[in-house]
């Protein structure tokens, strides 16, 4: 997920934790991390580096873009449905 650290991506995580669901987020900050709720993946990365955000969605099955970076999320989407089609796998904003 990115975007966990604002205002709206912070309610989602802790409700995503709240029902049980694993969740690994992308952050450009460390310290703001430290306020997520115990058990949430953070990776620091740069989510406008395609490279960093492959690696961070290794093994996931959907990702949840909370973030206001929208161009980037449309190279994003297209990157991972030529190079990495994996059943289930969605990029939602």
């Amino acid at each position: 997920m990115t975007g966990a650290t604002g205002f709206t991506g912070g309610y989602l995580v802790r409700a995503l934790v709240e029902a049980g669901f694993p969740v690994r987020v992308i952050v450009r900050s460390a310290a703001k991390a430290a306020t997520l709720p115990r058990g949430v993946q953070v990776l620091q990365a740069d989510i406008t580096d395609p490279e960093a955000v492959a690696r961070a969605a290794e093994g996931v099955r959907r990702i949840e873009w909370a973030d206001r970076q929208m161009p980037v999320l449309a190279a994003i989407r297209e990157r991972f449905e030529r190079e990495q089609p994996l059943a289930g796998f969605r990029v939602s904003a």
